[in-house]
């Protein structure tokens, strides 16, 4: 029987549809058949990045090599290696997919975005853990997470602490957009899905940081 090992491995696609073409689903056990040529061993452990240039975003599952196919046996039985993968981790996975096919990552774009910083709070079938924004818009956060990871399309309730509110917590309803599992960023982005009025104290820490900005590129003499 051959050892369990773990390797790593890094896949480039230029497009959403050429990852697709990379990647088969199997209905029967949790997991993908990917095509791919490098000899691997049945049985080792795999963490594979994954870049999508055409999305500029980037994303890994892990899982275990359960068989592999040495050679072509024709246009349907490429050679490649079935990575056997846990349920949720095929839940996020598939969440990903749809997420970078879908137009949610132009829809991210629509507004601006600045690196403000608020502490938070949210909740899990875990328990509560703190969070942070590391970038903050008028749509929704990027929330840096210390605590488990949701699903995309999840709603729930976001507390966040803005200096200007005097350290009283401002909850929010946001919902999962993309997930980050790189570990120096592990979080979620976020849409807020309340409305303009009840965002307000959030549009105000936004406003109070472009008035500053513009403060300090003023370079008008008189």
């Amino acid at each position: 029987m051959e050892a369990s090992r773990k390797e790593d491995f890094f896949l480039k696609f230029a497009t959403m549809a050429e990852f697709r073409q990379a990647i088969e689903h199997k209905e029967q056990t949790p997991g993908v058949f990917l095509r791919y040529t490098r000899p691997i061993s049945v049985g080792t452990r795999v963490s594979i990045m994954v870049e999508v240039k055409e999305r500029n975003r980037s994303f890994f599952f892990d899982g275990e090599v359960l068989w592999r196919r040495l050679r072509s046996g024709g246009p349907r039985l490429p050679p490649g290696v079935f990575v056997r993968m846990t349920k949720q981790d095929m839940t996020r996975l598939d969440a990903s997919i749809r997420y970078l096919t879908d137009s949610g990552a132009e829809e991210r774009r629509r507004q601006p975005r600045y690196p403000i910083k608020l502490s938070g709070l949210y909740a899990t079938s875990k328990g509560e853990f703190q969070c942070q924004t590391l970038d903050l818009s008028r749509g929704g956060a990027f929330v840096r997470c210390m605590g488990p990871l949701l699903i995309i399309g999840d709603v729930f309730p976001l507390v966040l602490y803005p200096e200007e509110e005097g350290g009283k917590g401002v909850v929010i309803s946001v919902r999962v957009a993309w997930i980050e599992f790189v570990e120096e960023r592990r979080g979620m982005g976020v849409a807020f899905v309340d409305s303009k009025s009840h965002l307000k104290k959030i549009f105000r820490v936004l406003d109070n940081y472009e008035i500053n900005q513009k403060r300090l590129w003023n370079t008008d003499v008189e």
